[in-house]
């Protein structure tokens, strides 16, 4: 009885596993003490069982052909990818960009240095539409065959079911908190997997819990989320941004403990480690 009980608890903690995303389109703040992304950081580390995927986007992209970024990026990004499940995406606005363009940004990303080099890359402006597939199949396998492993899609809706085939995860939604209903806006067939949608839900109330929704995302199977009081225009780390990874992480099996808004970082200026212990008495470390 202990035995098939254990088993069925596991069954449901796979099943509820729910990540987060992140587009951490702002600075990390001083390379010594990634103090811009610190509460970001601090989230990742005190919920050591919930997904996390942050974007980074140093310059609307990675910057001109074949530069690096800051040494700040260079030593704050690979804080925010402490283990396997923290997953690092470059970011790249498809847009109105020719081929060639989108290609040179990730011919960008591939040449920083492995250690603080996007695990993978997130294309931003993405169509929906059939008829328009090929080309992000075409940048999705160049991706992949520069070496990055993972690659994210941001149609803000619901696509023709072939962009799944390309993408470890497709943002099915990007839209207001208020307008949001989980059955309608996010769909799960052999063709469209939930296990591969995230969604984006901006202005939401700054007050208040979001574990209602966050407990449907989670029974839905959703891949990811991101709740933020910030418009969809907006940059920045939500107000509510602790409480939101905290709610998450408790869905997840994490101790639920609220991290704390403000973590004291040490960067070693040799860029083979990052360490700092946040006010949680959580210890970070990357190697």
């Amino acid at each position: 009885m202990l035995i098939w009980l254990v088993f069925q608890l596991s069954l449901v903690s796979s099943t509820w596993t729910l990540g987060i995303f992140i587009p951490l389109y702002v600075g990390p703040g001083s390379s010594s003490t990634c103090s811009g992304w610190s509460r970001v950081i601090t989230s990742i580390s005190a919920n050591s069982q919930t997904p996390f995927y942050s974007i980074v986007n140093p310059n609307d992209g990675p910057g001109d052909h074949g530069s690096q970024p800051s040494e700040a990026f260079r030593r704050c990004i690979p804080l925010l990818r402490p283990r396997s499940d923290a997953v690092v995406l470059g970011h790249i606005d498809t847009g109105d960009k020719s081929m060639s363009n989108v290609q040179a940004e990730i011919d960008t990303y591939a040449g920083w240095d492995s250690s603080y080099r996007p695990t993978g890359i997130f294309f931003d402006g993405v169509a929906s539409e059939a008829s328009l597939f090929s080309q992000y199949r075409t940048h999705a396998t160049y991706a992949r065959g520069k070496g990055f492993n993972f690659i994210g899609l941001d149609p803000g809706e619901m696509p023709d079911s072939g962009y799944f085939g390309i993408a470890d995860l497709v943002n099915v939604y990007e839209s207001s908190y208020a307008s949001f209903n989980v059955d309608e806006n996010v769909d799960n067939s052999s063709s469209t997997p939930v296990s591969k949608q995230s969604v984006w839900l901006t202005e939401a109330p700054t007050e208040g819990s979001y574990s209602a929704v966050i407990s449907q995302l989670a029974k839905k199977g959703v891949a990811a989320a991101y709740i933020s009081n910030l418009r969809e225009d907006e940059s920045g780390i939500p107000s509510q941004w602790t409480s939101f990874a905290a709610d998450v992480g408790r869905v997840n099996g994490d101790s639920g403990r609220s991290a704390s808004p403000t973590t004291n970082l040490t960067v070693d200026p040799s860029q083979t480690s990052y360490s700092g212990t946040s006010n949680t008495g959580v210890h970070i470390l990357c190697l």
